[in-house]
């Protein structure tokens, strides 16, 4: 990251530690938050996770650019290392169920899960039928 680049962070905003991600096994990508700024020095970050906290904190110097890390953005959790070999596939589905009735339905932010109770996979035809319920 650039110093310039630097200079526009806000408190709250998430970045990437390049060098601490590479560290990983499991490829995981370790993410810091922006917890300080001082406009002449730098900035102070914090792991995003309990299980770094103990790297933490760090404080990147406006005198310096940084290679090792980068703004998060949400595309960067679909980044996936590929084998060459690997196959690629696509889904096409057509997705159904009630409508929503916020008197019988409580809205929920997220889904947490699909849930392996009742769940159905079956082939029909050409193609596969597959039935799951959304745990909120």
């Amino acid at each position: 990251m650039m110093i310039e680049e630097m200079k526009k962070l806000k408190v709250g905003d998430i970045l990437i530690d390049m060098h601490m991600t590479k560290q990983q096994k499991d490829n995981e990508i370790v993410l810091c938050k922006i917890v300080r700024i001082d406009k002449e020095i730098g900035v102070v970050c914090t792991s995003v996770d309990d299980k770094y906290k103990r790297a933490y904190p760090h404080r990147f110097w406006y005198k310096n650019d940084y290679n090792d890390i980068e703004i998060y953005k949400k595309e960067n959790e679909q980044k996936k290392e590929r084998d060459e070999n690997e196959e690629e596939y696509i889904l096409k589905c057509v997705a159904y169920g009630e409508k929503l009735d916020k008197k019988k339905h409580e809205p929920k932010e997220e889904v947490k899960a699909i849930t392996y109770h009742k769940m159905e996979i079956k082939k029909e035809n050409d193609e596969y039928v597959i039935k799951y319920i959304v745990d909120l």
